[in-house]
């Protein structure tokens, strides 16, 4: 049976990255990190990767995109990104979470514990025991206090993978579990694109943001109430 043609990208946080695969192979990517103008660089980035492969969008068989949680801006852009790609030839998407995202890029045998900073001391994590690949901490947004605590209870004497953002808070976490290791590999396109080969698609239209918490404004509005 043909390997599906899959077009995988991400604009979810400080980087972006666009990958093309066959299945859960990868046969390009690219990768940028610089903070900046996700909405201008995103879409040639991803023409550039179709174009490398010699791939039309109309080909695609699947459009993997990380969902967040994330930066706000980020993930509507992404979203929107993959929705306006899919429509025209009715390509199904898959909504990939970056946290898995960043989990399931490692190999590491124990508890794999991704994180993005989600500013103020907030935290965007979540918590994989592998090689089981059982989320043993689902998808949260709070304190890194609270988080780590949350770990505490759950973590006896496995060993312990920080990824993501995780070295942000490196002096917090060496206090808490002093023997702890850590990942500074970025969230890629790639590795949400082997999640969503797995993974059965839905409609372009069906693909939600993945937020966890309100945006800041809301939030405020909320505060003053």
């Amino acid at each position: 049976m043909r390997a599906i043609k899959i077009l995988a990208f991400d604009a979810s946080g400080k980087s972006i990255s666009a990958a093309a695969l066959e299945g859960a192979r990868i046969l390009a990517e690219s990768f940028e990190n610089t903070g900046l103008n996700h909405s201008v660089r995103l879409l040639p980035m991803i023409s550039a990767v179709l174009d490398s492969v010699g791939w039309k969008v109309r080909d695609l068989d699947r459009i993997a995109v990380v969902a967040g949680p994330g930066s706000f801006t980020g993930v509507r852009i992404c979203v929107s990104t993959a929705r306006a790609l899919a429509q025209p030839f009715e390509i199904p998407c898959a909504a990939v979470n970056s946290l898995e995202t960043l989990a399931c890029a490692n190999t590491f045998i124990g508890i794999v514990c991704p994180m993005l900073d989600a500013r103020a001391g907030q935290v965007y994590a979540s918590a994989y025991m592998f090689p089981e690949g059982e989320r043993i901490i689902g998808d949260t947004a709070v304190h890194i206090d609270e988080y780590l605590d949350t770990l505490k209870a759950v973590a006896r004497r496995e060993r312990i993978l920080f990824c993501g953002d995780a070295i942000t808070f490196r002096d917090k976490i060496l206090t808490a579990f002093p023997n702890a290791l850590f990942s500074t590999a970025p969230l890629r396109a790639s590795a949400a694109g082997i999640i969503a080969a797995e993974r059965a698609p839905v409609r372009f239209d069906e693909i939600l943001p993945i937020y966890l918490r309100k945006p800041q404004a809301e939030r405020l509005a909320d505060n003053q109430t």
